[in-house]
């Protein structure tokens, strides 16, 4: 863990887990509270370094302290319940592989958002993390990636005040490197992606296209996901300033660049079905279900965008009459998500289409039992219940 006066998220990170390791550190980049005595009552080891605006430098400057076999690392305003520190255990004594990473699933609080990290990894000089901002774990090809099915929170973006300082001196410190100025991809990308979460989407645009240049006509074996996300991200941009068809030329780019990649597929699906093109919506976000919508690379959560893919899929088989085939999709999208209502009051409402009341009375019961409250899974089971 890396820290700088957290004395107020320690006791909700550190506190829980006090005898939980064989070791936890703590790098401090120059508190000026009680976040180094809080750490050392917590069991830490804190050792200390100056702040370069440089992460990486900082995560890896605690990685060289360590002693154990393998690392989990976390951030202060990070927690993990015993049950998925336990996930995590049972995965590494399972393996039995020096050479493992396992990844985590991020759940950023309130707002629920997921994406998935590689979290635990072997203690080597060979595993370091990368770039100065959003820095990225840097490992040999041959390591096996495991999910381990663990979840960690997050709740340092828990406001809309924090997460624009934030923003800002990230903004401020990728502005400064010599490797933005450079022109390097990852800086660049870094830059656009900021900018756009800061929603200044004209500036944006201008690193996100510089780094688009960089990429081609191929995605390149050492970063394609950050490639791919690159489109992405400049594809949304196109979205907010109203240039749609340039970002539908942009997603078309993505996966003529890489065919069966389901993210790409996924966003190009979502655009085409708000501009109501839904055969061609159909096609895309069939596919983009079946290649598997996440990507570890950039934290793609395989659940959250399945969820949404079979949810948006749904509906433009609706738009085309197809009911068997939404009603198909509808039942996809509650397996991405068996305790959402949603997917379970919509199909219900198909099955009452083709008739099949007998059917929807059961979903319906099931989406209630979920969600006692849902008007309108009540106003369905009541009316079915005066059609008897």
């Amino acid at each position: 863990m890396i820290m700088k006066n957290e004395e107020n998220n320690l006791p909700l990170s550190l506190g829980t887990l006090k005898d939980k390791f064989y070791e936890i550190v703590c790098v401090d980049t120059g508190s000026i509270d009680k976040s180094r005595e809080l750490a050392r009552g917590y069991g830490a080891k804190v050792v200390e370094t100056s702040w370069e605006d440089d992460f990486s430098a900082a995560r890896n400057f605690g990685l060289e302290q360590m002693r154990a076999d393998f690392i989990l690392w976390l951030d202060a305003d990070n927690s993990i319940a015993p049950n998925d520190l336990n996930l995590i255990t049972q995965s590494l004594i399972n393996l039995k592989n020096s050479e493992i990473i396992l990844t985590a699933v991020e759940k950023v609080i309130p707002q629920g958002e997921t994406l998935w990290q590689k979290r635990v990894f072997p203690n080597s000089p060979l595993y370091r993390f990368q770039g100065r901002v959003h820095e990225q774990l840097v490992h040999p090809l041959r390591a096996k990636i495991i999910h381990s099915g663990a979840q960690i929170h997050h709740w340092g973006y828990g406001d809309l005040k924090t997460s624009l300082l934030k923003g800002q001196r990230d903004l401020a410190i990728l502005l400064s490197c010599t490797e933005t100025q450079k022109g390097e991809f990852y800086y660049l990308y870094q830059t656009g992606r900021t900018l756009f979460n800061l929603g200044r989407f004209e500036e944006a645009l201008k690193y996100l296209t510089i780094a688009k240049e960089q990429i081609g006509t191929q995605l390149r074996p050492n970063n394609p996901s950050l490639e791919a996300n690159c489109l992405i991200v400049l594809s949304q941009a196109f979205i907010r300033l109203n240039r749609r068809d340039k970002a539908e030329e942009t997603l078309r780019e993505l996966c003529s660049l890489r065919p069966d990649y389901g993210p790409g597929r996924f966003y190009l699906g979502r655009l085409l079905y708000q501009d109501e093109n839904y055969q061609q919506a159909a096609i895309h976000l069939s596919r983009a279900l079946e290649f598997g919508c996440g990507d570890l690379g950039w934290g793609a959560d395989p659940s959250r965008l399945g969820f949404t893919a079979a949810s948006i899929l749904a509906k433009t088989h609706e738009k085309l009459n197809l009911l068997p085939q939404a009603a198909e999709a509808w039942r996809l999208a509650s397996d991405f998500n068996p305790s959402h209502p949603e997917p379970i009051v919509a199909l219900a409402g198909v099955k009452i289409q083709i008739g099949q009341a007998w059917e929807a009375r059961a979903l319906l019961q099931k989406a209630i039992e979920l969600a006692p409250t849902h008007r309108r899974a009540r106003l369905m089971a009541d009316s079915l219940e005066a059609g008897r």
